[in-house]
């Protein structure tokens, strides 16, 4: 009589689907558990107001400017994220910026960023996600006041124009067109 080392092979198929599962638990794509936002920061660099967003991927929130209430905001949804240390107020720039709040509820899925902006002063915005080291993200959001950005928009940033409360929607910011000059191949 011999001893038998190996278990059935059934055992062995269900240990090994055991395993597998319990290190994907989390992490498949899709996942609302796989967005999380890291951290943020506002700053001023010259006349434009910059929240930097740090996330664990790429992802393109929900920005809706808000008007109806006393003083307007700057909504951002992250729907399907999580956040762990998050300050809940951050100062502002007192340029545009009036206070910066964070809303999530622990073990919940989504994160509101409420930048409270100060009332009366025209403005345009723009994002732009970029890489960060260790493979996280970077979403920055730009703030520029009205007046001072309608002469010059960055090249390449998708501005977005805002009106006044109350006053008619904006119209749309034309894009220019550049033309590349014909090139002729030698053969």
């Amino acid at each position: 009589m011999g001893i038998k080392l190996l278990p059935k092979p059934h055992l062995l198929l269900s240990g090994a689907l055991i395993i597998v599962w319990l290190l994907g638990v989390g992490v498949c794509p899709g996942q609302s558990a796989d967005l999380q936002v890291l951290r943020l920061g506002l700053s001023r660099v010259q006349d434009t107001s910059l929240l930097t967003i740090v996330l664990s991927k790429a992802v393109q929130p929900q920005i809706s400017p808000v008007t109806a209430v006393s003083d307007p905001q700057l909504v951002i949804i992250f729907p399907d994220a999580g956040a762990r240390r998050l300050p809940p107020v951050l100062p502002g720039d007192q340029t545009l910026v009036r206070q910066v709040r964070t809303l999530f509820t622990p073990g919940k899925n989504g994160v509101r960023i409420i930048l409270d902006l100060i009332p009366d002063r025209p403005y345009v915005f723009w994002r732009q996600l970029r890489p960060a080291p260790n493979g996280l993200v970077q979403l920055i959001i730009g703030l520029k006041s009205e007046s001072r950005s309608a002469s010059r928009q960055p090249p390449g940033l998708n501005l977005t124009k805002r009106s006044r409360p109350g006053g008619p929607p904006p119209s749309p910011v034309p894009q220019p067109i550049v033309q590349q000059p014909p090139r002729t191949l030698i053969s």
